[in-house]
């Protein structure tokens, strides 16, 4: 009896040393941690014994454990290391992440050279292998994870021996018309009398029947082969991967060389979809379409987008394949904006939008918050903007909403969402919904101009204060320690449509106008016969006011314009011979005279040749349109028409709107010539040469 109870126990001991005993902890908020929580660090390391992960980058600023929003970051090209202390090895780790995939703070922002690493959807990403130490880089973004399983096993025992087991390559490629006839390659074990397993880290690309002891290719993809070797009593397991790809040789990729391009209206932005064949080379030759959600905001011709007016649409490019690559698609994010002007106020009014910025240095760190954000501090926008003549400009749409109320005003930001404030805290918390808003916190802020030119932005119960503060951030404070906000609105402004004709005309009394990016303006008088530029209104600078210009966009044709109004004025062209009215109106001279005048306005013919043409049978006086410009020349020196061509003057093969089959000769100046000497000359719509 007793031996055989010394059989059953040395058997029941023999099992349990003969099998590997996985265990896990989990890394998050709440482990223990090195540094300060809720700031950022240059190096952090956080513990579950035996586990560690130490956070860490090239600068000062690299990790984060929030202890308040309970994640973990890891930031843009910064790592997080996973280490095991002891005689253990780690098997997997698997990371819950505050967003999805690839997108920003989501696991497929993370990668991970060491074995098998996968995180193209959802929020978890999960690594699987065997290491003592496994490295992760936050490549494309920065990675938020509020949890990380980590799992371990022992290594085995110390008073055995280890044995070798390599491959021959570390990654090996087959196509799909080689799969059925693959080999493995060449695995070597010492000893070699050791036996082994095969796995697939994905068996929908290769699987190993262990039955039949077969190993099958089925279709393209990629998947990790891992050879492991049995335990014995001499020796430990042992294993080695490679990593196979299996190729479609008719597989094609297609991307956008950027995944979204930026412009300002009226600019431009090179981006073009590229398609790669199975084996990453460029199929130069590809009939590949760009279409557009809303060609209103943006168009696409022969490698650049066109920004036409503010707004974002989706570019998607379309292969058809043909016999020997497969079809695909392609999107891409197209953003087209505006710069905005915004003016320091010294009272708000009611329903009105007013950036909020508190001023250092002639500088404005206009407030912002995410979109994604439901509660946290505000932080000033990452392009800090300057101050010029008490103005500031931005592309971004940071506007706050003030809106009066019997006990206060409501504050709402760009996405409409309420912002509200808790006595407890020094944070902000956001909501649509007003009553679960004003249910959860103070709603009602009071707001007071200083002498200083500064806002007191208090709340109604616990009269914290708003304040930028040495933290970089915006919060409500109980004492004033920072800098009190200003409140700046945006300039008056004049919107301008260019057509596809590429010209427009403008004319205001009495206001002098900012000329925005993409666009120009330009004066023009009648010298000699000759259509003259005058002075040229480049981006940035101002048309005086009652000075008639003619616009051109510098990048695109059709866009709209915004002109902001600005009291910085600036002389008119003394030499300008184009006039404009505030309204309706007749045309007439400088001095008001309709008589011995020849009148243009600005025209084309069939869309082309674009110019001044009369506006009127034989140029009479016409009805001008309200802020248009047109061009009043006298009869002894006036042609037909003026063309806008790139040169100060110049004549097309068509004259005007009339038919131009009348025998009558002109120069290229437009005056109509009786004895044409030697030159080159218009008769019936075509140039013809006197020698």
């Amino acid at each position: 009896m007793k031996h055989s109870l010394r059989f059953l126990f040395t058997l029941l001991f023999v099992v349990m040393c003969g099998n590997v005993m996985a265990d896990e902890v989990t890394i998050n908020t709440s482990s223990t941690f090195d540094g300060t929580t809720n700031k950022a660090f240059a190096t952090g390391t956080l513990t579950e014994t035996p586990i560690t992960c130490v956070i860490t980058g090239s600068g000062t600023s690299n990790g984060y454990v929030s202890t308040t929003d309970g994640h973990i970051r890891v930031y843009k090209n910064c790592t997080a290391t996973f280490s095991v202390t002891g005689n253990y090895k780690i098997t997997s780790i698997v990371f819950t992440c505050t967003a999805s995939g690839t997108t920003k703070y989501g696991p497929g922002c993370f990668t991970c050279d060491t074995d098998t690493y996968t995180a193209s959807t959802g929020t978890t990403g999960t690594w699987t292998g065997s290491a003592t130490q496994v490295v992760f880089t936050a490549k494309t973004n920065q990675v938020r994870f509020t949890q990380a399983v980590v799992t371990y096993e022992s290594a085995g025992s110390a008073d055995k021996s280890t044995p070798t087991i390599s491959w021959a390559v570390e990654t090996d490629t087959v196509t799909t018309d080689e799969m059925a006839s693959y080999t493995l390659p060449t695995l070597n074990i010492d000893p070699s009398s050791l036996e082994y397993t095969l796995s697939s880290s994905n068996e929908d690309v290769a699987y190993y029947d262990t039955d039949d002891e077969v190993f099958s290719v089925l279709k393209a993809g990629t998947t990790t082969i891992t050879a492991t070797t049995t335990e014995t009593d001499e020796y430990n397991s042992a294993s080695a991967s490679f990593k196979l790809v299996v190729i479609d040789t008719k597989a094609t990729t297609l991307s956008f060389k950027n995944s979204s391009s930026s412009m300002q209206v009226g600019g431009k932005a090179t981006n073009y979809p590229i398609l790669l064949d199975a084996y990453g080379k460029e199929i130069t030759d590809a009939d590949i379409t760009v279409t557009l959600a809303d060609e209103s905001i943006a168009t696409y011709s022969d490698k650049v987008f066109y920004g036409h007016a503010v707004g974002s649409t989706t570019a998607t490019a379309t292969y058809a394949g043909d016999d020997s690559h497969y079809a695909a698609t392609a999107t891409a994010t197209i953003k087209v904006s505006r710069i905005k002007y915004y003016q320091r106020v010294t009272s708000i009014e009611d329903g009105e939008k007013y950036l909020i910025g508190a001023v250092t240095n002639d500088t404005a760190l206009v407030m912002y918050i995410s979109g994604t954000y439901t509660s946290g501090y505000a932080y000033p926008t990452r392009s800090y903007t300057k101050i010029t003549n008490d103005l500031i400009s931005s592309t971004y749409d940071n506007e706050w909403t003030f809106t009066k109320a019997d006990n206060g005003y409501t504050i709402n930001d760009q996405s409409g969402r309420y912002i509200y404030h808790s006595g407890k805290y020094h944070t902000y918390n956001y909501n649509t919904d007003l009553s679960a808003a004003a249910s959860a916190g103070t709603v009602y802020f009071n707001v007071t101009p200083n002498e200083d030119g500064t806002f007191t932005i208090a709340d109604v119960d616990s009269a914290y204060i708003m304040q930028y503060t040495s933290y970089k951030n915006y919060g409500q404070y109980a004492t004033v320690t920072g800098l009190l906000p200003c409140l700046w609105k945006e300039l008056d402004y004049v919107d301008v449509d260019v057509t596809e004709v590429g010209y427009a005309t403008l004319y205001y009394s009495d206001k002098a106008l900012l000329v925005p990016t993409n666009i120009k303006a330009t004066t023009y008088s009648v010298t000699d016969g000759n259509l003259t530029e005058g002075v040229t209104y480049s981006a940035k600078s101002v048309i005086p006011a009652g000075e008639a210009v003619v616009l051109s966009g510098t990048n695109t044709s059709a866009a709209t314009y915004r002109f902001y109004v600005t009291t910085t004025d600036t002389e008119k062209d003394a030499n300008n011979q184009l006039l404009g009215s505030d309204e309706d109106a007749q045309t007439v001279s400088a001095d008001g005279e309709t008589d011995g005048y020849k009148f243009y306005m600005l025209s084309t013919k069939d869309g082309e040749d674009v110019g001044f043409y009369w506006g009127a049978d034989e140029g009479a006086a016409f009805t001008n349109a309200a802020h248009r410009a047109y061009l009043p020349v006298k009869q002894t020196a006036a042609a037909k028409f003026y063309l806008l061509n790139g040169q100060t003057t110049g004549i097309a093969t068509v004259e005007t709107s009339e038919s131009v089959e009348d025998g009558k000769i002109y120069d290229l100046s437009g005056r109509q010539i009786t004895n044409p000497q030697r030159g080159i000359y218009i008769k019936n719509g075509k140039k013809y040469v006197v020698k």
